[in-house]
């Protein structure tokens, strides 16, 4: 294997883990927005406060 193709499979793992990590905050952000909506569909029914 030539280095070139070491380097790359190097920037691919690196991609990949970015990847995975991207995908975590993007479920923690749509987590947060059910949450929000639900908050906000309760105030607006006047259920609390």
């Amino acid at each position: 294997m030539s280095e070139s193709e070491k380097n790359l499979l190097v920037e691919n793992q690196k991609l990949k883990q970015k990847i995975a990590d991207l995908n975590k905050q993007i479920d923690g952000y749509r987590r947060m927005e059910v949450e929000l909506s639900t908050e906000i569909n309760l105030l607006r029914e006047g259920i609390i406060h």
